[in-house]
């Protein structure tokens, strides 16, 4: 994605909603903030970051002088829209000058680069455009998949990644469990004590000793669920295709683009060259009268890289080979211990709530 051109077009999207909304109408998603307070905002920020660049700011103690330089918010709208503009262009110059590698202040402390400035304030403006939509009573325009799914890991890594100042963290529960499977699908729950001290063990009927025995015994973490925290390889073609349609990188317009583009995904091939030359001259063959050639181009481009950045013939690896735990719909996943058949003594059993598992039994 182009940052800059994201950064430019959200942030001028926002002024433009709020140049027509009543300054003192109210922010949905920021109760506190009028429309005026939600322009000056975005343009306050801008201000501060193009500060933090253009003095090369490396340590907190230098930020009183960027502060300082920063005008007066204005009285009137007029003024304000003037101001935003000027931000936002002294911010994208910065921006455009530095390296993604290069050293800056950041209020994260795991990244003090340039490159975190540049997609906090991706996600920034596109989020705050989105308010100001909300605040006019207007639709919410789309947002680019790319963009979406990078706004996503931000909040989890770094909105959610760290601990405020004041705040305290404590186990709800500690859970042990043996797995009867390699794959960790078939559990034997041992002793689980909540932070009330109560301990509960739960057993599926008919597991045997022996099956305990042979099985693996570990403290449960967020891998045992979150198990695709890297590279992670969709476990169906259809979901594959599904979310590239929905991220706009395979049109719709195309008829039976979807069942096509699965079946081409779903075959054998012998190698990676293979498999790419044939969804291509598959797509064409299937398409040949589309009235939308782009379209059908970007498709065949889409699905390719679908094949090669899910299937890896020479280390047989395919869709499904990897078990996603993340959900019940393509394994087991919740199911494991959620299924009603985790029994104990007392006749309880584990809780189907969703929320069990982040807010502790």
């Amino acid at each position: 994605m182009d940052r800059l051109v994201i950064i430019d077009a959200e942030s001028r999207r926002l002024a433009e909603v709020l140049s027509a909304a009543e300054p003192a109408s109210r922010c949905p998603t920021c109760p506190d903030w009028s429309a005026s307070d939600l322009l000056w905002h975005l343009t306050n920020v801008h201000y501060f970051w193009a500060g933090v660049l253009s003095r090369r700011i490396r340590d907190e103690a230098d930020l009183a002088a960027v502060e300082a330089a920063k005008p007066d918010r204005p009285d009137e709208q007029t003024a304000l829209l003037g101001l935003r503009e000027e931000a936002t262009a002294a911010l994208l110059r910065q921006l455009a000058e530095r390296e993604d590698a290069e050293p800056c202040w950041s209020w994260w402390p795991p990244d003090q680069t340039v490159g975190f400035t540049r997609r906090m304030q991706t996600y920034e403006a596109t989020m705050h455009r989105v308010d100001a939509e909300l605040t006019a009573g207007l639709p919410i325009s789309p947002i680019a998949g790319d963009v979406a799914a990078g706004a996503v890991d931000h909040a989890v890594d770094v909105m959610w990644g760290w601990m405020p100042d004041g705040a305290t963290h404590h186990s709800g529960a500690l859970v042990e469990f043996i797995a009867t499977d390699a794959d960790r699908q078939t559990f034997f729950i041992e002793p689980a004590t909540n932070e009330k001290g109560e301990t509960k063990e739960y057993a599926v009927e008919g597991t045997t000793p022996e099956a305990l025995a042979a099985g693996a015994s570990r403290t449960m973490d967020c891998i045992d669920c979150h198990n695709g925290a890297a590279h992670r390889i969709s476990p169906t073609p259809e979901q594959a295709v599904n979310r590239a349609m929905a991220a706009g990188r395979i049109s719709p317009s195309l008829p039976f683009v979807r069942r096509d583009a699965v079946q081409l995904l779903k075959a054998d091939y012998p190698d990676e060259a293979a498999a790419l030359a044939a969804i291509d001259t598959g797509l064409r063959a299937s398409h040949q009268t589309a009235a939308d050639q782009a379209a059908l181009a970007q498709a065949i481009s889409a699905t390719q890289q679908l094949y090669r950045t899910n299937v890896f013939p020479t280390m047989k690896v395919t869709w499904g080979v990897y078990l996603d735990n993340l959900g019940h719909a393509t394994s087991n996943g919740c199911f494991r211990c959620h299924d009603g058949s985790h029994v104990a003594r007392d006749g309880s059993s584990i809780s189907a709530d969703c929320a069990t598992c982040h807010d502790g039994p």
